[in-house]
């Protein structure tokens, strides 16, 4: 079996209270992402959401500027920024045990 590659991203948005790019705080694994930061719109522009995607609509985020808590429903606002890429086999959180140890 291959290893299967994803892409992880950070989740941002646009702020409803000062306009300004906040992030989620919350990261997602996806198949055929944007390479670079792209709205949420135009990433997936007459194709359906994955279900990661999905789970993000209805999510507050802060505003490091007010402190007040925010949902953005416009997907033009929501951006996938790329962190890096991961593969099934070379999982730093979880490495493969040796068969020696």
């Amino acid at each position: 079996m291959s290893p299967i590659s994803m892409a992880q991203y950070d989740v941002y948005v646009t702020c409803n209270e000062c306009g300004g790019v906040h992030p989620m705080g919350m990261g997602i694994y996806l198949e055929n992402g944007p390479l670079d930061k792209q709205n949420i719109s135009d990433t997936y522009q007459g194709r359906s959401l994955p279900p990661q995607v999905q789970a993000i609509k209805g999510h507050k985020t802060l505003c490091l500027k007010t402190g007040k808590q925010f949902i953005q429903e416009d997907n033009r606002q929501v951006f996938l920024v790329p962190v890096k890429w991961k593969s099934a086999d070379l999982d730093p959180v979880f490495p493969r045990r040796s068969e020696d140890s």
